[in-house]
């Protein structure tokens, strides 16, 4: 599946997700979109998955009719987001367009 990070997400989660094709908006040379118009931009290039850190994003977008969807993390912490890489693949994996999923990602303390 081909998966969108949004900006606040923590980049190399995509290295921890083989079974998917994962981009980044810097490698699209999408820097200047934002929250709705990445969304659309991804959606119109394909992606299957937008990957976001940003927990209001199920407020903001109207995902009927959506040809995408959207699978949130609850942190933009590196380690903590990677610690959850497989539930990460098995959310996106199991979102359907136009639905939002959320994976809790609790933040991990320092030993």
């Amino acid at each position: 599946m081909r998966v969108m990070l949004d900006h606040c997400t923590p980049a190399p989660i995509r290295h921890h997700l083989p079974d998917h094709q994962v981009s980044t908006a810097a490698l699209m040379s999408w820097q200047r979109h934002q929250n709705g118009d990445l969304i659309a931009a991804a959606e119109a290039a394909g992606f299957d998955t937008f990957l976001t850190a940003d927990q209001s994003i199920p407020y903001q977008v109207n995902m009927q009719s959506r040809n995408i969807a959207i699978v949130v993390v609850t942190s933009n912490h590196g380690p903590s987001v990677i610690a959850q890489a497989q539930v990460i693949s098995d959310a996106i994996h199991n979102t359907e367009p136009g639905q939002i999923s959320t994976v809790i990602t609790p933040r991990l303390r320092r030993s």
